[in-house]
């Protein structure tokens, strides 16, 4: 253009200034809900390797006896001061979950709430926890997880409020305590289970 501006109208050396998003945080405080514990079962680096040695049709050789201590041990999740914690992914994909429910947009929810921590920790006591299943293979199994009879997490989540209230986020939280749940046989899997429900205890800004 003869007057040195591009197609958008801006010259050469002109400055321009970049709107901020003007993120906020808040801290919220889930615990058990009666009679609903939760189950954690983190795939070991062990369980990681043979799943990626069947799809490369590697052979993995026979089957080695397993010791229910270590598999109770493999299941459970930490931070990285070694405190025993949840995966924050689960945090953000159970409020993403609960979206319909709460009456909030979805592509809100995706585009504007994330959790800082990559593990917040979870307080409280685990227990080894044994359940009979039936593998693909249609024979029977022992699975044995970590699981908290009572417990409570406090994490951080990261907001966009022109995408996102705060009201919004509490509502998100109670629906999905109530009806998706979080962890291994929750509401919301295959097998509705009643496991990984929750209500919210607190949240404040952070």
């Amino acid at each position: 253009m003869g007057d040195g501006k591009d197609a958008q109208g801006v010259t050469a050396d002109e400055t321009i200034a970049l709107p901020e998003i003007g993120v906020r945080h808040l801290r919220v405080t889930i615990a058990n809900k009666q009679g609903s514990s939760l189950i954690v079962h983190r795939f070991s680096e062990k369980s990681k390797k043979m799943m990626a040695d069947k799809m490369g049709k590697k052979a993995t050789g026979p089957r080695k006896a397993r010791k229910p201590k270590d598999l109770y041990e493999q299941s459970l999740y930490f931070d990285a001061d070694g405190n025993l914690a949840i995966p924050g992914d689960s945090l953000r994909c159970v409020a993403i979950a609960a979206a319909e429910f709460a009456g909030v947009p979805v592509e809100m929810v995706k585009a504007g709430l994330f959790i800082v921590e990559e593990y917040p920790r979870i307080y409280g006591r685990a227990r080894q926890r044994e359940d009979h299943a039936v593998n693909r293979g249609y024979v029977r199994d022992l699975r044995i997880r970590a699981e908290f009879i009572d417990w409570r997490v406090a994490f951080t989540v990261e907001y966009d409020p022109a995408l996102l209230t705060a009201q919004q986020i509490c509502a998100l939280y109670q629906r999905a305590g109530f009806s998706i749940g979080i962890c291994d046989w929750r509401p919301e899997r295959r097998g509705a289970g009643r496991h990984g429900r929750f209500e919210l205890k607190d949240v404040k800004s952070a």
